[in-house]
């Protein structure tokens, strides 16, 4: 009689798994398992934690280029958080937002899926480490040879050409070549600029105007009137008047990944789809 329950339940089993039915008991689809880790002696912030992040997170979370506002170069920023709140909440990790994102417990997941920096999921191990550090109180210092992101230049063969767009009145052209952004005359089939962000230059980083972002460009597009252009890198979005060559200024920072766009009639309002299902209305016309 045992024996057949035993045969009956391993029968059930295999019964539920064409459906995608899990007959054990566990986490939910998706979630990263978050290694449990017992140790005594403190986490150090420095060496256990701030190189995790630096492999996965700092590319966008620095104090250079903050993405939805949020610096995870210190307890003490990650502690203020970003756009969403608080990063870490000390003594919780569990509740810890930076966790329950990380874990892909909750959208938006960090770091995104189809991020082009080359961050990679945290394994059980490296979320249960955070979360020890967390549940401790999360402290900690960064001295000055572990301190923050330093960017440096693209390297000179990184050239590639991701996004291109045409003015209505068919008379000019811009391109995104790595991380600057190309102006053409078309008539002529003449260069006429290269879009510059006087922020980059006064950060040291670059010598010569002419560069647009610190990442590659993603994205660009003429305002209807062809007046303007807009490009955009990761998650960032800038604009710039085409006859100035001046920009005119930065996007506001959005709360997850943008999936879709749509602008006004009159390119004064642009509303953009987010992967976590909301939508957010910009007004771009000043």
């Amino acid at each position: 009689m045992k024996l057949a329950k035993t045969v009956f339940a391993f029968g059930m089993a295999l019964s539920l798994m064409p459906f995608g039915l899990n007959p054990v008991a566990g986490q939910e689809e998706g979630v990263i398992a978050i290694e449990e880790i017992k140790r005594e002696d403190k986490v150090d912030f420095e060496k256990e934690i701030l190189p995790i992040f630096r492999r996965n997170c700092l590319a966008c979370h620095n104090s250079t280029d903050a993405e939805s506002d949020l610096v995870m170069e210190t307890p003490a920023a990650l502690k203020v958080g970003g756009f969403e709140g608080p990063a870490v909440e000390a003594g919780n990790g569990k509740e810890s937002l930076i966790i329950q994102l990380a874990s892909r417990a909750r959208e938006s997941f960090m770091p995104p899926d189809d991020n082009d920096v080359g961050a990679k999921q945290l394994t059980p191990k490296e979320l249960g480490l955070i979360k020890l550090w967390i549940d401790q109180g999360a402290e900690g210092e960064v001295s000055g040879t572990g301190g923050p992101v330093s960017w440096q230049p693209l390297p000179a063969g990184v050239n590639p050409i991701y996004a291109v767009d045409i003015s209505q009145n068919g008379f000019y052209a811009a391109a995104g070549r790595a991380n600057q952004v190309f102006l053409y005359h078309v008539p002529s089939r003449t260069e006429i600029g290269r879009l510059s962000d006087p922020s980059i230059l006064e950060s040291g980083i670059y010598e010569n105007p002419g560069v647009a972002f610190l990442d590659i460009v993603q994205s660009v597009a003429f305002s209807p009137d062809g007046s303007r252009v807009a490009a955009g890198g990761y998650r960032t979005v800038k604009v710039w008047q085409r006859n100035a060559n001046s920009k005119a200024g930065d996007l506001p920072a959005i709360a997850d990944v943008p999936v879709s766009a749509v602008a006004s009639s009159d390119g004064k309002l642009v509303a953009i789809g987010l992967a976590n299902g909301s939508a957010q209305i910009i007004d771009v016309g000043t």
